[in-house]
């Protein structure tokens, strides 16, 4: 029997290996226990290459024969070796979610002269001329295809499906990216190679313009991560002075509490308030000088009976000097008067007779005279004197009231235009900062297609370790991921845990976390930073009450809104 095989058969597309991933039915036949996919580290072997190729023979990929159950017994090596292969890179770089993975944007080179591919980001990739060949080393004309995608924040590092573990000398680390990308060539649907010495110059869009990164690209066949070096970076508006010229804290305006402002300003005030009330009331207070009666004036004394008006007494030997030259009835000397009132009218007295129905009004003023009044005005002058120094000394506080209330709200003032300096200055660097950022490039070459990264390798958090649950928080129903991440705002890292610290979570409390799972079902588990702070310092153990949402059909973008990356 002839028979047709076809070893360097084209990849299987990544629609073709998708549609046989179920991983629920496989995990229901193979009897896996646990919820959440063991870390890949190393080759992939074990229920996940096995498991899949499985699958994959079962769907019906296999090479073609005229009697296909005759070639599946005389030739499974080739055929399985092959699968095998596709599957197991496949599971290395493997989409949490198939439909939300970051997609390739296709360009077309004249692969003799080489070109320049602008990538909507702003990237830049220069290609010599002759730099493809195929798997045989054989140099490459005519158009080919080059097929580029980036990841630059955690929802497409988490989204892409990369691994992002670094094993250096035994130490468990995750890579912090200040970029990523994936770059292919093909020609008829066959991937091709970069020649030697025929480097591709990448000068890729980043926003972090920190050095300390480093150049890593991903061994697809190892499985890991190799160190390649270091980039340069190209920033032309550092030179005039943004990023690096100054320390992060002078781009911090001091944030000027209002409250507190305009509590301090209420209280001056206030002390203000209440001196000039006690000034008002001190001078109602002054001693009246004495006034000595004038003989020119008519005046007259009342003369009280104290057993019938003991209320009067105190008009008894006052000298009434009369100010209203209007005349009186002439008996108003000589009536004995029943009834006396002395009302004060605007620094004056009106001094009220009455008998029966009678009644007569005497605009008077009090006078003193002779001996009476010499010892009035020394007892005047002597109080006055005491009167004088109190207002003064209240006056004067009065003023320095009113000084530290005009410093106060001059300060404030002063203040809050230094503050709006500082802000407006900080606007601008800041928009300076971000235009310059949109200029920034991390140069490298490359020799090879694939994936590479500008990383730089941190640990795993720690500062907290809690015993946890995962729930969701409208059913209250366990969740059970196939994936489940840890995230730092600050950190363009996504922390995987493993079976190991699912259960037992490390975490810094110093920082916003966020927990991003991808559920059985395909759906995105969501734990904010708000859940984070409920945990109290000493606390064992947490209940992390997940929001679940079906992002089936959503953006990267809304992905990104929703899980709040």
């Amino acid at each position: 029997m002839k028979r047709n095989i076809n070893i360097d058969r084209k990849p299987l597309a990544k629609e073709e290996i998708n549609a046989t991933k179920d991983f629920r039915s496989l995990a229901s036949k193979v009897g896996i226990a646990g919820s959440v996919s063991p870390k890949p580290t190393g080759k992939s072997t074990g229920w996940f290459a096995g498991g899949i190729a499985a699958i994959a023979i079962a769907a019906g990929i296999y090479v073609g024969t005229k009697t296909d159950s005759e070639q599946l017994v005389q030739e499974p090596e080739t055929l399985i070796a092959e699968v095998t292969d596709t599957v197991s890179k496949t599971i290395f770089v493997n989409p949490p979610i198939p439909e939300a993975d970051i997609s390739n944007e296709s360009y077309y080179v004249d692969a003799d002269n080489g070109g320049k591919i602008k990538h909507h980001t702003g990237t830049e990739i220069t290609i010599p001329e002759g730099a493809f060949m195929d798997e045989e080393g054989n140099i490459i004309t005519g158009k080919v295809e080059v097929q580029y995608r980036e990841f630059h924040n955690q929802t497409e590092i988490l989204l892409s499906g990369i691994p992002m573990d670094y094993d250096s000398a035994g130490k468990e680390q995750v890579f912090e990216s200040a970029g990523m990308m994936e770059i292919r060539g093909y020609q008829d649907g066959k991937r091709l190679k970069i020649v030697p010495d025929k480097n591709f110059r990448i000068c890729m869009h980043s926003k972090n313009p920190d050095p300390k990164f480093n150049l890593y690209y991903l061994d697809e066949e190892k499985e890991e991560w190799s160190y390649e070096g270091k980039d340069s970076i190209d920033n032309p508006k550092t030179e005039q002075g943004s990023i690096k010229d100054e320390p992060i804290e002078e781009n911090i305006a001091k944030v000027i509490d209002k409250e507190e402002a305009q509590t301090e300003i209420a209280d001056a005030e206030e002390v203000v308030a209440v001196i000039k009330k006690e000034i008002k009331t001190l001078k109602k207070e002054s001693p009246r000088k004495p006034l000595k009666a004038n003989p020119k004036k008519k005046n007259f004394t009342i003369d009280v009976k104290k057993t019938e008006f003991p209320e009067l007494v105190v008009y008894a030997g006052t000298i009434f000097e009369v100010v209203d030259k209007s005349d009186l009835p002439e008996d108003t000397y000589s009536v004995t008067w029943n009834g006396v009132e002395l009302l004060e009218k605007n620094n004056s007295y009106i001094v009220q007779l009455k008998k029966g129905e009678r009644k007569e009004e005497i605009k008077v003023i009090p006078v003193l005279d002779g001996k009476d009044y010499d010892e009035a005005k020394k007892e005047f002058d002597s109080s006055f004197t005491d009167y004088s120094k109190k207002l003064t000394a209240k006056k004067e506080e009065e003023k320095q009231a009113e000084v530290n209330l005009s410093k106060i709200k001059e300060r404030y003032k002063k203040e809050q235009e230094a503050y709006e300096r500082r802000v407006a200055i900080m606007r601008s660097k800041m928009e300076f900062q971000a235009a310059a950022r949109d200029e920034l490039k991390r140069i490298f070459n490359i020799n090879r297609f694939g994936t590479w990264n500008c990383d730089s390798p941190i640990p795993y958090p720690k500062g907290m370790l809690v015993l946890t649950n995962y729930e969701d928080e409208e059913t209250g129903e366990t969740i059970e991921f196939t994936k489940l991440d840890l995230v730092e705002k600050t950190r363009n890292a996504c922390f995987p845990l493993d079976a190991s610290r699912i259960g037992r979570l490390p975490f810094n409390p110093k920082r916003d976390n966020l927990l991003w799972g991808i559920t059985l079902d395909g759906m995105i588990a969501v734990a904010d930073t708000e859940d984070f702070k409920e945990i109290e310092k000493g606390q064992e153990a947490h209940t992390f009450k997940m929001k679940v949402v079906d992002i089936k059909g959503k953006t990267t973008s809304e992905i990104r809104e929703i899980i709040g990356g």
